[in-house]
């Protein structure tokens, strides 16, 4: 029996910026990826489902796009980063980023956002039923597009860990 790659199409949320100053929004000052550009928004789409090795379940792996504007105004156009991640890859994003704001500004650490739950564990013996539902797949995509930008959209968080918000958007060789 072939491998059959199944992709969950997306349902984008929209951020609202409800700033009143002209200009740049302060969500966009604060979320500057560096002196040119600033991150206006990420979007977690294309879930392909993965069949693993023999004894490695089936897992979902998600298309990250972050949308990068020039901080120039004369300038025009976006540029946009993809990378793809796994669930686990965003746990293990979320943790750094938890142990790094520990140490750098304790009082930060209620910004880190939650990640969508993962499957809980009295669920484990049918968990590729549970993990390769639709449904659950459509709500973890909406929580982990809602985490991602909440963490980029956020200049506390970047400014603490700009390298881990790079490794993290960094595409694997």
């Amino acid at each position: 029996m072939a491998d059959k790659v199944a992709v969950l199409d997306p349902e984008p949320i929209t951020l609202l910026d409800t700033e009143d100053e002209p200009g740049i929004s302060q969500s966009r000052r604060s979320s500057i990826a560096n002196s040119n550009f600033y991150i206006e928004r990420a979007f977690v789409t294309n879930c392909t489902i993965i069949s693993g090795e023999r004894s490695t379940p089936k897992f979902a792996v998600w298309k990250v796009t972050a949308v990068l504007h020039p901080l120039n105004p004369n300038s025009s156009g976006s540029y946009r980063i993809h990378t793809y991640r796994r669930y686990s890859d965003f746990v293990e994003f979320r943790n750094a980023l938890l142990d790094r704001v520990r140490t750098k500004r304790p009082t930060s650490v209620s910004e880190i956002p939650e990640l969508p739950p993962p499957v809980k564990w009295y669920y484990s013996w049918k968990y590729n039923e549970i993990n390769l539902n639709r449904e659950w797949l459509a709500n973890r995509r909406k929580g982990l597009e809602l985490f991602i930008n909440q963490v980029l959209l956020n200049g506390n968080i970047v400014d603490i860990a700009k390298d881990l918000v790079i490794q993290f958007l960094r595409p694997r060789k």
